[in-house]
C-alpha cells in the first residue's frame, strides 16, 4: 500500500509553520522523528489536535528526538512543537516573595545593628566588619537570583533561549561563589563575636582562635575548589549543550560535600563554647546574646536538613535558590540581633528612667569590654549613675 506523502507534508508544514508571526525551522532530526511517529500511528497527518494530544505519538517522537538530535536541536524541536500545540511553559516564581521578605528583613536588622553601635556608643570591631561583608554577599546573592529569574530561571528550559541558558549558568556559578563567601564571613563574624563574650580567660579564647583559624583555612580551600571545579572554568556554563570540551566535578558531589562541611563547622561552633558558657554567671542580656547565637546554629542545622533533598537532586534549582538564600539571610539576622539588643534596652529605659543604664562602651556580647579589652569594673553609684573604679 502506497502512502500519499502530500497530506503528510502538508500536516508537517502546518505543524512547524508560522508561529506567532515568525517562521521557525524545525531541525531535520526533529522533522524525521515526527514524520516516523505520524506514519506509525493512527493520527491523520492533517489532524493537528490528534498529533498534539496522542500520548503514544508524543512518546515515540520524544524518544527519537532524544536519541537523534543534539541538545540544542532538542530544545528547538520542543519549543516549536509545544508552541504550535498551544503548550505554555511552566514558570515558577513562588520563591521570589519569600526571598524578597527575608533579604529586606535581614537588611533592616543589619541597619539596626549599626544604629545600635552609634546610639549606644559601642565600638565597631572585626565581627562587625565581617558581618558587613556577609551582608553585602547576601544582597549580591539575592540580586543575582532575581537577574536569573528575568532571564528565564524557573521556566521550562525549552522555552528559554539558548543564549539565556548560558547566562543563567554564569549567574549560578557566581551564586556558588557568593554562597561560600557568605558562609565564611558570617561564620568568622560569629567566632569573633564569641571572642567579645570571652574577653577574659586564656583557655576559651585560645579555643576560639584555633577553631577560627582551622575552619577559615579549610573553608577558603573549599572556596577555591568551587572556583576551579571545572577545567577550564568557563566549562561550568558551557557544558550544558555537550558541544564544548572540558571537565567538571559532579555538581551533586560539590553541593553535598559543601553542605556537609558547613554543617560540621556549624556544629563545632555550636558545641565549642558550651563548657565555658555553663561556667559563667551571665547577666540576662548576655544570656540573650548567647541564646541568639545558638539559635543561629540550630537554624543552620534545620536548613541543612531542608536543603538535603535538593542537594541530592541538583536539577531542583528552585529549592536550592530559595533555601540557600533564606539560610544566608537568617544567618545575618541572628548574627546582628545581639548587637541590636542594647538599642532595644535603651528604648525601654527611656520609659523607665529609674533603671540603671548598661555599661558604657560595651557590646551586649562583651565581658570585659569591646574587642577583648578589659574596660574596667563598673558598679552603681548614687542617683543611678554608673562609674568605673
Amino acid at each position: 500500500m502506497k502512502v500519499n506523502l502530500i497530506p503528510i507534508l502538508f500536516g508537517l508544514v502546518m505543524m512547524v509553520g508560522l508561529v506567532s508571526g515568525q517562521s521557525q525551522i524545525l531541525p531535520k532530526c526533529g522533522l524525521d522523528c515526527i514524520t516516523k511517529a505520524v506514519l506509525n500511528l493512527t493520527c491523520a497527518p492533517t489532524n493537528i489536535p490528534c498529533i498534539c494530544t496522542n500520548a503514544a505519538l508524543q512518546s515515540q517522537a520524544h524518544q527519537c528526538v532524544l536519541g537523534s538530535c543534539t541538545i540544542r536541536e532538542q530544545l528547538v524541536t520542543l519549543r516549536i512543537t509545544n508552541t504550535q500545540c498551544g503548550v505554555r511553559p511552566a514558570r515558577d516564581r513562588s520563591w521570589v516573595p519569600p526571598m524578597i521578605f527575608f533579604i529586606i528583613f535581614a537588611g533592616i536588622i543589619f541597619i539596626l545593628r549599626l544604629v545600635s553601635r552609634i546610639v549606644c556608643h559601642s565600638k565597631l570591631w572585626w565581627d562587625d566588619f565581617f558581618n558587613l561583608l556577609g551582608a553585602v554577599g547576601c544582597v549580591a546573592h539575592t540580586t543575582v537570583g532575581f537577574v536569573g529569574a528575568n532571564l528565564g530561571f524557573g521556566t521550562d528550559i525549552w522555552a528559554v533561549p539558548p543564549e539565556n541558558i548560558t547566562k543563567i549558568l554564569i549567574l549560578a556559578y557566581i551564586e556558588f561563589i557568593l554562597y561560600n563567601w557568605c558562609e565564611i564571613t558570617l561564620r568568622t563574624s560569629v567566632l569573633l563575636f564569641y571572642l567579645r563574650i570571652f574577653a577574659t580567660g586564656t583557655a576559651p579564647r585560645l579555643t576560639f582562635w584555633a577553631v577560627l583559624i582551622i575552619s577559615d583555612t579549610l573553608s577558603v580551600g573549599f572556596f577555591l575548589f568551587n572556583i576551579f571545579q571545572c577545567t577550564p572554568i568557563k566549562h561550568f556554563w558551557q557544558h550544558w549543550d555537550g558541544e564544548h570540551e572540558g571537565y567538571c566535578v559532579g555538581a551533586n558531589k560539590v553541593s553535598i560535600s559543601g553542605g556537609v562541611i558547613d554543617l560540621f563547622w556549624t556544629l563545632v561552633i555550636l558545641v565549642v563554647p558550651l563548657p565555658h558558657i555553663l561556667r559563667l554567671q551571665l547577666p540576662l542580656y548576655k544570656k540573650f546574646a548567647v541564646t541568639v547565637m545558638f539559635a543561629w546554629g540550630i537554624w543552620c542545622v534545620l536548613f541543612f536538613i531542608t536543603l538535603a533533598p535538593h542537594l541530592t537532586c541538583y536539577s531542583d534549582g528552585i529549592g536550592l535558590q530559595l533555601w540557600s538564600g533564606i539560610e544566608l539571610d537568617v544567618a545575618v539576622i541572628c548574627a546582628c540581633l545581639p548587637s541590636v539588643y542594647p538599642l532595644f534596652l535603651r528604648m525601654i529605659r527611656r520609659r523607665r528612667p529609674q533603671d540603671p543604664l548598661p555599661m558604657p562602651d560595651s557590646s551586649v556580647a562583651t565581658i570585659g569590654g569591646s574587642g577583648g579589652k578589659r574596660s574596667g569594673n563598673f558598679k552603681r553609684r548614687d542617683h543611678g549613675r554608673v562609674t568605673a573604679d
